[in-house]
This record gives C-alpha cells, structure tokens and sequence, in this order.
C-alpha cells in the first residue's frame, strides 16, 4: 500500500529590531515569545552559522541544529539587518521531538505565526512530500523526461530547467531549477540514501520496498508568501493540503496530455486528508554507535579476548581500558576526537529528551541488527571450542587481574 506523508525539513525566519530596545534584549524576547527556552531548555552562545552575522545562541549539537543570529554592531547597517532563526533539518526535528515527549501542544506552525506577529518571516523553507512503496522508479521516471515521454511544466506553463543526481551510475535524483532560484526542486530515492549513509531513518527505510522524496526549497519573496499561508491555515488537513500543493502543482509531470498517476493520487490524497504521520521513528545517535560496536571491531575484539583468554581476561582488559579512560587527554590516555564529544553531547539530550536507559538503546539496536541480517547464517560456534571458560589450568587464563589504584 503507497502512504503519503508531508511536512518540512528545514526553515529560516528573519525577525526585525526594535527601535530603542537592545539587541540582546530582543534576543531574548525573540525567545520568551517563541517558548524555545522551555521548550529546547538552556541556550548557550555559539559562532553563528552565517558568516552575514557575528553573534549567536544555539541548541541542539554544538549549538549548530537551532540559532538566532545577530550582528553585534548599532550601526543602522547592523540594525536593518535584523536577526535570523535558523532551524536545520536535525534541528526541526529535534523541536518535533520535545514539543512531542512534553504534549506541550505547541507545533512548528505555531511557531512561525509568532515569527510574523513579531512582524518577521520566513526567508527559505524547505517542504518534504515522502511516498513510501510506490512503484515509481527514478532513474525509469528521469529517461522517460529526457526522451519526452513525461513533460515537466511550471506553473506558467514553461518547461524548467531538468538535472539529476547520479550513483555508481545510477540515476538516484532528480533537480528542478538551480539551487540560486526562489524554487528549487529535488525528487530523489530517500531510501537508498538513509541505507547507504546509515541515516538517522535507517531502521524506516528498511520497512520499505521504495521510499521517494519530493522536496521543495523556497527562498525569499516566495517563502515569505508560504509561511503566511502556513500561519493562516485552519486544521491539520489544511496545513498537509497547502504543504502537498506547493510542490504538485508548481511542478506539474504530464504523460500523454495527463498528470501523472502519482501526482494525481498526491492531490487526491492531501485533499481528503488521507496522508500519514509516522512519526518520528529515527535512528537514535546512541542506537548506532551500539550497532556499529556489535557490527564493527568492538564487539568482535572483545569477543576474541573472551574466546583465547575467558572471563577474567575479559575483565581484566575492562580494567585497562577503564584506566585509559581516567587518564583521558594525558600522554598515556585517551584522546577523544572532537566529533566523540560532539556526539557525547547529542547522546545526552536525546537521553533526556526519550527517557532510555542502556539496555532500551541495546534492545534497538540487536533488533536493527536482526532486521539486516540476510538469509546466510554465520557459522555457529560450539560451546566447547577451545574449553578454556573458567579453566585456571590453562597459562593464558592463569593470571591475577591487576586492581586499578582507588577502585574498589
């Protein structure tokens, strides 16, 4: 069965100053009026992702996912600028996520209705219509547009500009426009990109045969139009039918004088109200790092040291490397990369955000693991192999684990 899905990936809003109120104080009425302190917690000030500002505060990975950005400047020039809300596609999805878990009944539109009562807008939203199990086929859809089976047409009727994207020569997108237009569109196979960058909607793409996302960015004149539109719609049914129609009817597929049959069922669909929400099912940072562990060289090291040496060289190894982690940043220690303590830091808010505690990130990832295993079966060990489990007999076993100094 096609499910149909719709909403947006990432957003940019822009909010003007104030005459006689400082800047830091609108920041901070920016953010009273937007809820985003109680809903994404403390801020902390970060470098500003756009190189136009120098200022900023920021949350969600390094402060990078969600900012506001300023510049610091009172020259009228620093004034008319205005500040910028920046939200990435992680950085939505992590508003999603703790306006979910706190049912605070507080949702992104809201948001940018509060932007446009603060006589602000948005500058560029980028708008996500997912198709799961259709039987459209991109680099088949792509031919039939280059040998003109399929036309593509805007709304003046006019024939854009037609690009694709490609892999190990395999036609996986396709691009509408340039990326400088106000409407830039990408159709492209979400599946095969979730499963080949182990996505954040992996596990997702694993339940579907096929998995096709039309996207839209918008920018300037037009963003500011659909985001009014968005602050202005009614129902959910609404919202989803406006989301769908930005897309649909701006880029128009015909096949033999027709909209094509999954454009069709698109119109039909939001109009009916008849999309899904599936949720925010994504593959938890901690979940892959486990996975990676299980699949990767951890596990396998720790499971030859289990085999050659039994338990307590096991234990004794869970020794050294507990003493290697003390001594964390020291000659003789671990050196952490700066993207371990990134990732650290995005661990520790998805673990507050879900409320999980180890063994709910293990049970994720053995089921994911159990998902991708393929029919083959590796070759089971016997339990006898080697019989040196709690065999004190045996020289490589035979050894008093040393105690590392103050633990008990």
């Amino acid at each position: 069965m096609c499910l149909i899905e719709t909403d947006i990936d990432q957003i940019t809003l822009s909010v003007p100053n104030i005459d006689g109120m400082s800047q830091w104080d609108r920041v901070n009425q920016i953010v009273d009026e937007l809820r985003l302190k109680g809903t994404l917690g403390p801020f902390s000030e970060e470098l500003p992702r756009n190189r136009s500002y120098d200022r900023a505060i920021g949350w969600g990975d390094s402060g990078k996912n969600i900012q506001i950005m300023w510049r610091a400047g009172e020259l009228d020039y620093d004034l008319k600028q205005g500040l910028l809300i920046y939200f990435d596609a992680t950085g939505k999805r992590l508003f999603d996520l703790y306006t979910n878990y706190e049912e605070l009944g507080y949702r992104w539109q809201e948001l940018i209705g509060k932007v446009y009562d603060l006589g602000g807008h948005v500058t560029r939203i980028d708008i996500a219509i997912d198709v799961y199990n259709s039987d459209v086929i991109l680099s088949e859809l792509y031919q039939d547009v280059k040998d003109g089976k399929i036309q593509v047409k805007n709304q003046n009727n006019q024939t854009p500009t037609i690009g694709e994207f490609a892999k190990n020569f395999e036609t996986t997108g396709i691009t509408i426009n340039s990326r400088s237009s106000d409407a830039y569109g990408r159709f492209y196979d979400k599946r095969k990109e979730q499963i080949d960058k182990l996505g954040p909607f992996y596990e997702r793409a694993l339940g579907f045969k096929s998995w096709i996302r039309l996207e839209g960015e918008f920018k300037h004149k037009l963003a500011r139009k659909i985001g009014k539109q968005i602050s202005d719609c009614d129902s959910f049914n609404d919202l989803n039918e406006l989301l769908v129609t930005q897309i649909i009817s701006r880029w128009k597929l015909i096949k033999n004088g027709e909209l094509l049959k999954l454009w069709h069922m698109l119109e039909i669909k939001s109009h009916d109200g008849l999309l899904v929400t599936l949720g925010k099912d994504e593959l938890k940072s901690f979940t892959r790092s486990i996975r990676y562990f299980l699949n990767g060289g951890g596990a396998s090291l720790m499971y030859k040291i289990y085999r050659v040496y039994g338990q307590d060289g096991l234990d004794y190894f869970e020794e050294l490397l507990l003493d290697y982690f003390d001594k964390v940043n020291e000659l003789d220690g671990f050196h952490p990369s700066l993207n371990v303590n990134t990732e650290i830091n995005k661990i520790r808010q998805e673990v507050l955000a879900n409320r999980w505690w180890i063994d709910d990130y293990w049970n994720a990832a053995t089921g994911l693991i159990e998902k991708e295993k393929e029919v083959t079966k590796p070759t089971k060990v016997t339990s006898d192999f080697f019989k040196i489990k709690n065999n004190k007999n045996n020289p490589l076993v035979n050894r008093t684990p040393r105690k590392t100094e103050g633990k008990d």
